[in-house]
């Protein structure tokens, strides 16, 4: 992390926040949707993929927050 005190750390730390907490989950549907056909990933494969995105996406505060605890900040 380049700035681990101070106001610019936690102007960062917000705004991965708020970038990731608002990607739409349609938004993410269709990246998903996109992944080419040649990788050969399943729909069951897809959607699980999907399903642990938006739940990472919903509890990316208490991730951040764990992670940066864990490394001391």
């Amino acid at each position: 992390m380049y700035y681990n005190t101070g106001l610019l750390f936690n102007e960062f730390k917000n705004d991965a926040l708020v970038n990731i907490s608002n990607l739409s989950d349609d938004k993410i549907s269709r990246v998903i949707d996109n992944i080419p056909n040649n990788w050969n990933i399943s729909s069951s494969e897809k959607s699980s993929l999907y399903n642990f995105i938006i739940f990472r996406k919903n509890e990316i505060k208490n991730i951040f927050n764990g992670v940066l605890k864990n490394a001391g900040y």
